[in-house]
């Protein structure tokens, strides 16, 4: 069959006869899924269109339910890497099942596992969790699942905030003025500042009022990390199963796909696309590599809070034997001295007190081990995970090889498995690594349990000798003895002392490491993103992609093609086959009213390829030129550019290219020149250089340096400032600094805008950590000197009851000397207190900066956003337009086939009617630019305005920010599968929108024709828009009142309408509510005393901004509440991005008016 698209139309195949529709072609259904099916079969539906009909014929009985099944593997895979237990469980059966089995999993099966595993969460919160957390935790697990998904999404955070600050108000009260005041600054800062004195800013604080941690605060503070450190392992664990799962699925399907590609060695076009299905294996391979890193990362975190408790269960040994040193010395001291019996009671007081909170430590350091011994499971299951996502990367490797061997492109291929290698390499070393520092972990927290539980032991039984001294003090009685005995015990408590000293200066070690391993962890992450930014850039770049208020380009390959089709005398076959390539890529590329051609080239014959390469496509380029001039008549802030615009709408095509390349126009010159110096006097030194020789030059070089030469010196200066950032920086700052340089220009300039700041603040949060374990350890060695001064004075005292006064002078000696040494650690750990004091302070300035930098960069963005979406705007309706016009010439051609007129005369009935459609666009917007105003307005409308404001930002967080949040981010991912999987159920225009939505290019999504006849054909809309069509036709009653048979041409314009559906479920779930319009050159014919009849062909425009709303009830359909809140959080981690949905009909009136 032909197809009517020579003449810039989207004609679908044209019927023989008028008797009975055709079927569709089959380059239509191949076209069709294209548009709508999943990434594995929109690549291989284009594949087919760009070679012959037997290709698009082989697809369609063969290839269609290969790449279909691929993609529910796809799908599935992509819920392991946000799936639970049961989840994961129910997806590896469902992966081993049928087809039908794997789309009945998709459509129902996942919903049992995902609530089961929602209460298992919840669970695991309710049993880890404080005071608060238990009570919400209980309350959802009460309730519905949407009640555990909200407590899961928010209400946990909130709970734990609260418990949060509680206990910090409760710490205010009981400190010292430190404590106070930084408790004070965290009870008015937020939640995250909450947090941070807990873990961090309390023991500065304390150690700023001069005081030392009583054993039972370290007994306390070793609880709580060893409780964070089980959280950081339940993480680990969970991110480590999935990433395995993930892994192995992608192995199988790499392999899968390999054999496949070798299997087709003799044919170039089954070789290609089995090569595709192993690059996308090894991308998810890459994927769950990733995840490995971050169950690596999970564990090495873990290990270092496991070492934190080991090392106050260490500090807490050391004051133990402290206090059992102090009980024998009293014991010591009241043998001989019956004066010195209440101070021996007191002090076997204090050590049992000590003995029972070192035994608390003891306890927490033990489930330290459990934790990090966990931990290290979870690193070895992550090194697995990458020793699957290597092998991955091999299988896709060979499959690109064998496509090579059949003649197809292997590339794609290629760099899939490299990434794969690269990111498995990663995750394996990373996994080593957490294994490694978990194992020091557990050995060094067992070393601080048994150090505790040895203290323990001396202190219990010191406060009993304690005890006994003081009922028999004074005696004279085996007094020597007993004075003897305690000497002798001291001594052991304070070798125990040393050596719990010695073990919080090992622990302190290992959480050095661990911190060092989760920097270069977070580094290597970092500069990931950064590298797949620079490469998704450079692919950017090179596709050329159409941009509003930008003259059309195409890209080199494109243009290759385009011109060998062109040669005269070119071979038919070559003019086809480049023909469909070049369709191909610019239905991606090209402007509106160029993807709408090549989608009907694509379906055409040869004929219409022919003719979408010789007359269509230079035609198309046109008319995006114009709209990308109405997008700046639309978008500038110079009114004389507005105007030079609109000149250029209504002149030859010569004019359009002329004002887009130069944009010039009255005191056009006089802006830039203003704008440059603007520019120049905020750039770097690049950028002023570059500036001063722009403004030394002609309007031209100023008009180059605002266009690129801005860019390009700014981009350099940028990279001076971070290498410099990298030379004179701290750890953190190094890292960020390094891996923003091996990213694009956007990246090192988000860098040095707000990163920086936070990388100084990070810096200086670990300088305070790491001079309050300085402090520790110091302290511990203050202890362990004290308790063999101590222990030196209880023997001294032996040596007196025994009349050794030689022995009781060197004892003497040895007491100064461990007092004096006391001093110097004392000297230490003061200054330790005092460079953690002066860090907190630079973080503290550090994060004001980074909020400043951040706020100033959004104020920025904001604005150039507003611009933009101006420009969108225009964009949109454009599309809008293509999609119009390409229906009308649908129409026009079957109207003609049915006719049974000639083929050319078809042809030109589409083109007729797709140029009406572009003129009257082209018209309208003119007219708006214009201030043209309608004959026939609504009094309900309004200027268009979307509720983009009130909603959350779209932010793709950092690598630290990614880590920071990542069970949150793990909870919102699998709630938006599970909330995918739902509205894809039998709502094929909510699942298009939803899964536009979540794949977060942000870009307008334009409706087809179906999806807005859907739209538009729903009762309720009808009922609403057949009330207002009559309206204006009373309008036009009273406007025309002429004689029977006179006319009047009246222009309807309604502005923006609110409309909404609450019926039909695809309807509700997909748009809810909207916004549509209602333009058109209408007539009115008077055909009585105050009647007329209103006729003529009007345009219906829909807009609907995509997005959910934080604070918006739930929705009830047929009486069941459905609660879409949560997902609004989604767009602030980047996992979605809300965007704008467009889409317009033509229709006729024919209605009767009545004054």
């Amino acid at each position: 069959m032909l197809a009517a698209v020579g003449v810039l139309s989207g004609v679908t195949a044209l019927p023989a006869a008028a008797a009975e529709p055709a079927p569709p072609s089959e380059r239509l259904q191949a076209l069709e899924q294209l548009r709508t099916g999943g990434p594995g079969v929109q690549t291989a539906a284009e594949r087919a269109l760009t070679g012959s009909d037997a290709d698009v014929h082989a697809f369609l009985a063969a290839g269609l339910a290969v790449a279909a099944e691929q993609d529910l593997r796809v799908r599935l895979s992509q819920l392991v890497s946000r799936a639970g237990p049961g989840l994961r469980r129910a997806l590896q059966t469902a992966a081993g099942g049928t087809v039908p089995q794997m789309q009945a999993f998709l459509d129902t099966g996942w919903q049992q596992p995902t609530l089961d595993d929602l209460r298992v969460q919840v669970t695991q919160a309710l049993a880890s969790g404080g005071p608060g957390v238990k009570r919400a935790a209980q309350a959802a697990l009460a309730g519905t699942p949407e009640q555990q998904r909200e407590f899961l999404s928010t209400g946990r955070a909130r709970a734990q905030a609260g418990d949060d600050r509680v206990r910090v108000t409760q710490l205010m009260a009981a400190g010292g003025p430190q404590v106070k005041r930084a408790a004070q600054i965290a009870l008015d800062g937020t939640d995250e500042d909450l947090s941070r004195f807990l873990t961090a800013g309390y023991p500065v604080a304390v150690a700023q009022d001069h005081e030392t941690l009583t054993v039972a605060q370290l007994a306390d503070l070793a609880a709580d990390a060893q409780a964070r450190a089980a959280v950081q392992t339940e993480a680990a664990k969970e991110a480590a199963a999935q990433a395995l799962q993930a892994a192995e699925l992608a192995k199988q399907a790499a392999l899968r796909a390999a054999q496949e590609t070798e299997a087709a060695r003799n044919d170039s076009l089954t070789a290609a696309a089995a090569a595709g299905r192993a690059a996308d294996a090894a991308r998810r391979a890459a994927e769950a590599a990733r995840t490995a890193i971050r169950a690596a990362s999970a564990a090495t975190e873990s290990a270092r809070i496991a070492a934190s408790a080991a090392s106050q269960a260490a500090t807490a040994a050391v004051q133990a034997g402290q206090a059992a040193t102090n009980a024998r010395n009293a014991a010591a001291a009241a043998a001989s001295d019956a004066g010195q019996a209440d101070r021996a009671r007191q002090a076997a007081l204090d050590a049992r007190q000590v003995s029972w909170n070192a035994r608390k430590a003891a306890d927490a350091a033990r489930g330290a081990v459990a934790a990090a011994l966990a931990a290290a499971g979870a690193a070895s299951a992550a090194a697995s995970a990458g020793q699957h996502a290597t092998a991955a990367g091999d299988a896709a490797d060979a499959a690109g090889g064998f496509a090579e061997q059949a003649g197809a492109q292997a590339e794609r291929a290629r760099r899939a498995a490299q990434q794969a290698k690269r990111q498995a390499a990663e995750a394996t070393r990373a996994a080593n690594a957490a294994t490694a520092l978990a194992n020091e972990a557990v050995g060094a927290a067992n070393q601080a349990a048994a150090a505790a539980d040895s203290a323990a032991a001396h202190a219990e039984a010191a406060a009993t000798a304690a005890e006994e001294a003081a009922a028999h003090a004074g005696e004279a009685a085996h007094a020597a003895e007993r004075a003897e005995t305690a000497a002798r015990e001291a001594d052991n408590a304070a070798k125990d002392a040393k050596t719990a000293a010695d073990t919080a200066a090992t622990v302190a070690e290992t959480a050095r490491k661990a911190d060092e391993e989760r920097l270069a962890q977070q580094e290597a992450e970092e500069t990931t993103d950064a590298e797949a930014a620079k490469e998704a850039e450079a692919d950017a770049q090179a596709d050329a992609t159409w941009t509003a208020g930008e003259e059309a380009k195409l890209d080199a390959e494109t243009q290759r093609l385009l011109a060998e089709a062109r040669t005269p005398g070119a071979d038919p076959a070559v003019v086809t086959r480049n023909g469909r390539k070049a369709a191909a890529a610019l239905r991606k590329l090209g402007g509106p009213f160029t993807r709408t051609a090549a989608d009907t080239a694509l379906i055409g014959d040869d004929y219409d390829v022919k003719a979408f390469v010789t007359t269509v496509q230079p035609a198309t380029v046109h008319k995006d030129d114009r709209a990308s001039v109405a997008a700046i008549a639309a978008s500038t802030a110079h009114p004389a550019e507005a105007t030079t615009a609109r000149t250029a709408m209504a002149g030859t095509d010569a004019q359009v290219q002329d004002f887009l390349r130069n944009r010039r126009y009255p005191g056009s010159e006089t802006d830039d020149r203003v704008l440059a110096t603007q520019i120049v006097a905020g750039g770097g030194p690049g950028v002023q250089a570059a500036g001063r020789r722009a403004l030394d030059g002609t309007a031209d070089d100023v008009r180059a340096f605002l266009r690129t030469g801005q860019y390009t010196a700014r981009e350099a200066d940028d990279r001076v400032l971070a290498t410099q950032a990298v030379s004179t920086g701290g750890p953190e700052v190094r890292a960020s600094a390094r891996a923003a340089l091996a990213g694009p220009a956007g990246v090192v300039r988000t860098f040095l805008e707000s990163g920086l700041y936070r990388a100084r603040q990070r810096d200086a949060l670990t300088a305070t950590h790491r001079a309050e374990v300085a402090g520790y350890v110091a302290d511990a060695a203050r202890s362990a000197a004290l308790a063999r001064q101590n222990a030196a004075e209880a023997a001294k005292a032996a040596a007196v009851a025994r009349g050794a006064a030689e022995d009781a002078a060197r004892y003497a000696q040895q007491a100064k000397d461990s007092a004096d040494l006391a001093k110097t650690y004392a000297a230490q750990a003061a200054a330790s207190a005092q460079d953690a004091k002066a860090s907190a302070d630079a973080a503290v300035q550090s994060a004001n900066q980074a909020r400043q930098a951040e706020a100033a960069a959004q104020q920025a963005a904001q604005q150039a956003q507003q611009s933009a979406n101006r420009a969108q705007a225009s964009a949109s309706d454009a599309a809008a337009s293509a999609s119009d016009a390409r229906a009308a010439a649908d129409a026009a051609a079957a109207s003609a086939a049915a006719a049974n007129l000639s083929r050319d005369q078809a042809v030109q009935a589409a083109a007729d009617a797709f140029q009406r459609t572009i003129d009257l666009y082209l018209r309208e917007i003119a007219e708006a630019a214009g201030g043209s105003r309608p004959d026939m307005t609504d009094p309900d409308g309004h200027p268009y305005s979307d509720d983009q404001a009130g909603h959350p930002a779209y932010h793709e967080p950092a690598p630290w920010e990614r880590a920071a949040l990542q069970e949150y981010i793990h909870m919102l991912s699998t709630e938006q599968g599970a909330a995918a999987l739902f509205v894809c159920n039998n709502r094929p225009i909510t699942c298009a929108l939803f899964n536009h939505w979540a794949r977060a290019s942000g870009k307008d999504y334009v409706l087809s024709g179906d999806q807005m006849n859907s739209f538009y054909n729903d009762p309720q809309w009808q009922a609403a828009l057949n009330g207002k069509l009559a309206a204006y036709a009373n309008q036009a009653a009273a406007k025309c009142t002429g004689p029977v048979g006179s006319t009047c041409a009246l222009k309807l314009d309604t502005n923006w309408l609110g409309g909404q559906f609450t019926e039909v479920s695809d309807h509700i779930f997909a748009l809810h509510s909207f916004e549509y319009r209602v333009t058109g050159d209408l007539t009115a014919r008077v055909t009585g005393d105050g009647t007329v009849r209103l006729t003529g062909g009007y345009r219906v425009d829909l807009k609907k901004a995509y997005n959910f709303d934080p604070e918006k009830p739930p929705i009830t359909v047929h009486g069941v509440d459905y609660n879409v809140k949560d997902l609004a959080q989604m767009p602030t981690v980047g996992l979605a991005q809300d965007f704008t949905v467009v889409g317009s009909t033509n229709q006729n009136l024919d209605v009767a008016g009545h004054r």
